[in-house]
């Protein structure tokens, strides 16, 4: 289902999509995904957030929102984060994509990431406990 160019940029094969740019997609992410919908701004003082996405993708936009989640939230409380892909990827696809956070997601348990959701909702519960 995916693919990488030669730079290592993830590609979908069905549609030609680049999931996020090579040269900083952290960054991308952070730009386009957190400031441009205000999330952080949105969820101060909070104690509970939930996000909606369509098309969960490498999950780049939940690692991000959750990390920044980690760092900014106040103290116990809860981000909701909700996601849908038509296509979920392959683990080997996403053991392919060069990053750290990639890496440690694809290493959860199960054949499809498809169903990913319950067990981020665990992994969440969890680093939200090591708060």
């Amino acid at each position: 289902m995916v693919f990488s160019t030669a730079d290592g940029t993830p590609v979908s094969q069905a549609f030609g999509d680049v999931y996020f740019s090579r040269d900083g997609g952290v960054d991308e992410t952070m730009h386009v995904f957190l400031r441009g919908n205000g999330l952080p701004e949105r969820w101060a003082g909070r104690g509970r957030f939930t996000i909606g996405e369509l098309g969960f993708g490498t999950g780049l936009n939940f690692l991000v929102a959750w990390k920044k989640w980690k760092e900014t939230a106040p103290v116990g409380a809860t981000l909701h984060y909700i996601s849908i892909e038509k296509f979920p990827f392959k683990v080997a696809d996403l053991r392919r994509i060069d990053h750290v956070s990639h890496r440690r997601l694809a290493c959860k348990r199960g054949k499809r990431v498809g169903g990913l959701g319950r067990r981020l909702q665990h992994a969440a519960r969890a680093g939200a406990d090591e708060r």
